[in-house]
Order: structure tokens, then sequence, then C-alpha cells
């Protein structure tokens, strides 16, 4: 099962396909400064896995090709928006999930 949220501190450069460079970079960072003295923030980053989860579970993925598909600007207006209640509720489990690392970010990691 693939994660999707994942800590700084366990990311680096060859985890971009996986969080992106942002934040594979910050993981670097963390890693490789870190133990010279350089403060380097924690934190998290949500995966592309998540991301395509969403897309795909939502069905906003079959939306997109779907529009792509017939796109002209009179027909992408007719379509949008797009969020049904299954997209809600994806999204609702998304964001509960980003808000509960948001949090333990917030209780563990900034300093008092």
């Amino acid at each position: 099962m693939q994660e999707n949220v994942l800590w700084f501190d366990v990311l680096g450069m060859n985890d971009v396909d996986r969080v992106g460079g942002k934040n594979a970079s910050l993981g670097e960072m963390i890693s490789n400064l870190s133990n010279v003295g350089v403060q380097v923030p924690g934190g998290f980053a949500t995966t592309s896995h998540a991301f395509n989860e969403f897309l795909e579970q939502s069905g906003i993925n079959d939306k997109i090709y779907q529009l792509l598909d017939t796109l002209s600007a009179a027909t992408f207006l007719k379509n949008y928006p797009i969020l049904s209640q299954d997209n809600v509720r994806m999204f609702v489990t998304i964001t509960s999930l980003l808000i509960t690392a948001y949090f333990f970010f917030n209780t563990y990691w900034l300093p008092v």
C-alpha cells in the first residue's frame, strides 16, 4: 500500500516522482544539512499517489479526459463545474489527512 503523506525527514532527491521537487529538496536538505547545524523546518508532503487516487476515485480523471476530447470554450463552460457528491467525499477524506498531519506537524515539529 502506498502512502498519501510522507514526512520530509524520510525524503530525498530520489523521491521527486513521489512528492515533487520542492518537497524532495526539503527532505534532502534535512538529511544533508541538519548534521552540520543548518536548521531546516520539518514538515510533510502529500504524495503524487494521493493526488492520482483522488483523481481516479472521484471520477475527475474521466471527466477531464471527456472534456479534453470535446474541448472548446463553449463546451467547457457548459460542463463546468465537475464536482459531484462522491468527489466531495474524497476531497474531505484527503483534507482530513492533511489537517491531521498539519496538527501533528505543529505539535511536534515547530519550535515552542
